[in-house]
């Protein structure tokens, strides 16, 4: 036979290696693969997939395993077992800044006892270092939980925290109590009267209980975050809802001076929560929001 002869395995096995190389090379490359899964796409036909290739944290394919596995390579593959996969979530009606600033605040949702909310504010004072002048907040408190389902007074408060204003919401946002101190700052008076709210006044004397808008007395005299202190706390609600699978949130209630905010993280990619804003009744957002409205240029 002649030298320059290549006998016919050895030709096999160049052709087999240069198909597996140039299937390589044709593969277009991903950050990640992952298979196996029953993937909810809700699109209009709501089909369901096995696979999706994702680069730079966006779905480019999605299809059955051995077409997405054929197609793609990538630096990571993950075998989902068989595991479902959804869309992110969207909440249609949420408060998703409050529920941010509740983060840096007493959590008193499930108490059983207008003592036990004290006691957990002293612990809170303890645990965050709370310095004398600083206010207190929390949220979440329910009489209706308690075995003395009446609203709480103030007395409590007074006696534990006399150098600290605190302001407690209830668990509907509907009410809350503030001690002596707070009232004093919020300048509220006995029987004072707001439309829409009530001042509970009982023998002449202030309860701390404020509900609906005479609850602005005190919203307007509490400091304001700064903007880094802002930022932590949106960050910190942003990753615990895509923890869970949330990613869309319909945010009710806001301010202009929360909108430019967060419009201006947004832009620089510190926060990514995708937010549909319902602005609140608010003279300062006619003034502004309407204004541009009416000036936008059509087409």
């Amino acid at each position: 036979m002649p030298q320059n002869k290549l006998n016919k395995p050895f030709l096999f096995f160049i052709f087999s290696f240069l198909f597996l190389i140039s299937g390589c090379m044709f593969r277009q490359k991903v950050n990640l693969i992952v298979h196996n899964a029953i993937i909810y796409t809700a699109d209009e036909k709501f089909s369901v997939a096995e696979a999706m290739a994702i680069r730079d944290g966006k779905i480019v394919a999605i299809g059955k395993n051995d077409e997405i596995l054929k197609l793609y390579n990538a630096d990571e593959i993950k075998d989902a077992k068989g595991q479902t996969i959804f869309p992110g979530f969207i909440d249609a009606h949420a408060h998703f800044v409050g529920y941010a600033f509740g983060l840096g605040q007493v959590n008193l949702f499930g108490t059983k006892s207008w003592q036990q909310c004290v006691d957990k504010i002293k612990q809170f004072v303890i645990n965050r270092q709370i310095q004398p002048g600083q206010w207190i907040q929390g949220r979440g408190w329910d009489q209706n939980d308690w075995d003395v389902k009446a609203f709480p007074t103030k007395d409590l408060l007074d006696a534990a925290f006399p150098n600290n204003p605190v302001a407690l919401e209830r668990i509907d946002g509907h009410a809350l109590i503030a001690n002596q101190k707070a009232l004093e700052l919020a300048k509220v008076q006995p029987n004072q009267k707001i439309e829409g709210g009530t001042v509970e006044t009982i023998h002449g004397k202030l309860t701390g209980i404020l509900i609906d808008n005479a609850e602005t007395f005190i919203q307007t005299v509490l400091p304001p975050l700064n903007k880094e202190q802002y930022t932590v706390a949106l960050k910190e609600a942003q990753q615990n809802c895509f923890a869970v699978g949330l990613t869309t949130i319909v945010d009710c209630g806001l301010n202009k001076k929360d909108v430019d905010i967060i419009d201006a993280l947004q832009k620089e990619g510190l926060l990514k929560m995708k937010l549909n804003v319902m602005l609140s009744d608010d003279s300062v957002n006619y003034a502004y929001y309407l204004k541009m409205v009416l000036t936008k240029p059509t087409d």
